[in-house]
């Protein structure tokens, strides 16, 4: 499973030079555009010259903590790494969705695999206590940004990026 892991990582690192050799930056609209249909709703994802920076850098750093994490000794490697990978995806998803409501889901989704780390890797006896705080304070703020999601959706009708 760990070389599972660090294959994919490694695929999406490839899927991110790919997009940075690729890019034009004299093109001022979103490049390499998809749609996907999910549940009868459409997901539009893209990149533009900052998102696709935070793309490059995050399949840079993650692989070398995974390269990093993969020659541990410890129990729970493999579920610590399978967090890492998921963290890893996920900011992909928030860094290419192209609407705000998306970005919220899946922005608020990373706190999962962060939960599960904290609780189950944590240094101390009270790491199941700072996990649910972890979880607990980063909702209030993110219940905050919720709102104005909704504010925006109020005055604009849209929440697409295009659109706003």
């Amino acid at each position: 499973m760990r070389k599972l892991i660090l294959f994919a990582s490694s695929c999406l690192s490839w899927l991110s030079v790919y997009l940075w050799l690729t890019f034009d930056p004299f093109d001022s609209s979103f490049q390499h555009t998809v749609v996907l249909k999910f549940f009868n709703t459409y997901i539009h994802f893209g990149v533009d010259g900052i998102s696709l920076l935070f793309i490059f850098l995050t399949s840079f750093f993650i692989p070398l903590c995974l390269f990093y994490c993969s020659s541990s000794k410890s129990i729970y490697v493999t579920e610590y790494m399978f967090c890492i990978f998921c963290i890893e995806i996920l900011l992909f998803l928030v860094f290419s969705v192209l609407h705000l409501f998306y970005f919220y889901i899946f922005f608020e989704a990373i706190l999962i695999p962060f939960f599960i780390m904290i609780s189950l890797h944590g240094s101390r006896d009270r790491k199941v206590h700072a996990s649910y705080l972890l979880f607990f304070y980063t909702l209030m703020g993110s219940l905050l940004m919720l709102f104005s999601i909704f504010v925006v959706y109020l005055h604009t009708g849209s929440t697409q990026y295009q659109v706003l």
